[in-house]
């Protein structure tokens, strides 16, 4: 299952993050989307628990990489926005990257390596 860093990076607010961190659903950093991200993975998990299912979560962050078509979603909007001055500033904030044909690998690796299942499976590379 595809996730998102949204369900491991806003818990505490202290990075490094790990597989074991958690979106605080309370916390004033805790978007809608943050939430639904969290809540999704966590029923997903939680269901796969009930009825046996061998699930990995992946949980990419930014993922840019070369477009199949012109409709592209949140990681490629947020750099199209940085580039087309969308933004009145330029802020200073960074993100970490992952290509989009390492996150596809990504979901490859637990399909072919049992000790996979049950896992959630951060991914993301250098800080951009």
């Amino acid at each position: 299952m595809i996730s998102s860093v949204a369900a491991t990076n806003h818990g505490d607010g202290q990075a490094p993050y790990i597989e074991e961190n958690w979106t605080d659903q309370e916390s004033p950093r805790a978007t809608p989307y943050y939430k639904s991200k969290t809540l999704t993975e966590q029923a997903a998990l939680a269901f796969a628990r009930d009825v046996g299912l061998d699930l990995a979560v992946i949980n990419p962050s930014v993922i840019p990489g070369p477009l199949l078509s012109k409709k592209f979603g949140t990681s490629v909007s947020l750099i199209h926005h940085l580039m087309s001055g969308h933004f009145e500033g330029s802020p200073r904030f960074g993100f970490y990257v992952v290509d989009v044909r390492d996150a596809a690998d990504a979901h490859i690796r637990p399909m072919t390596n049992p000790g996979a299942g049950s896992q959630r499976l951060i991914t993301g590379g250098g800080l951009f």
